[in-house]
């Protein structure tokens, strides 16, 4: 997806259902899939780590992620709440970069995300998805406010391959003022492609490719482990 800090109440009820969870198959294609899972990769940025822990509700499911990037100089919280009979889920999502654009600079992205999944057959499944958020940085002395919007289409060759590909537009609302003077205002277009193996019932490794308009190629590999 550094430093994992959660508190006694959080763990207990989710680490006790984690052995029921552990022999329920699970789809790992799907994006709104949750399961309590340990991660580690590697990728353009440097090294990475992640763990999730979920909790099965009545009518869905929890889960609160903590992901370390970026050789640990990003640390990512997301709480996702999943609805098994409509196949969507809403997302608050966190980001704390301390090397903003590679400054030693501190910079705060809150989203909140609304997803939904929707199987076209077999094989091929569409997840939009669309977000608010804000963003304060060390170089700023104004809050930007965010909106974004993707689209996963997955495709599932076998239960234990899959493809996505997601391009995602991200956009500010208003300027950033800049303490050096100037403005700066976010637009982003990337496209990420992610091919995934299923190991085992609770493995699988995932390879990614990303690319945004600012010309940047980003890829990685990663481990996932699901316990």
């Amino acid at each position: 997806m550094k430093k994992i800090i959660l508190t006694i109440a959080a763990v207990s009820p989710l680490a006790m259902s984690s052995a029921v969870i552990a022999n329920q198959d699970v789809d790992f294609s799907n994006p709104i899939s949750t399961y309590s899972y340990a991660n580690f990769g590697y990728d353009s940025d440097g090294f990475g780590a992640a763990v999730a822990l979920s909790q099965d509700l009545d009518n869905g499911s929890t889960m609160l992620e903590y992901v370390g990037s970026d050789d640990f100089n990003r640390h990512n919280i997301i709480a996702t709440l999943a609805n098994s009979k409509s196949d969507a889920a809403l997302q608050l999502d966190y980001l704390w970069d301390t090397d903003f654009k590679d400054e030693s600079k501190n910079s705060h992205t809150v989203f909140f995300n609304a997803i939904k999944t929707k199987s076209i057959n077999s094989n091929l499944s569409l997840s939009p998805s669309m977000g608010l958020g804000l963003n304060t940085n060390d170089l700023s002395t104004n809050t930007s406010y965010l909106a974004n919007a993707a689209l996963t289409m997955t495709y599932s060759f076998t239960d234990a391959v899959w493809l996505d590909v997601t391009p995602e537009y991200t956009y500010s609302f208003n300027d950033q003022k800049q303490k050096v003077g100037g403005k700066e205002s976010y637009r982003d277009l990337s496209i990420e492609t992610n091919i995934g193996v299923k190991v085992t019932q609770n493995q699988f490794l995932e390879a990614t490719y990303r690319y945004d308009e600012n010309n940047d190629h980003h890829t990685g590999i990663s481990y996932n482990l699901r316990f």
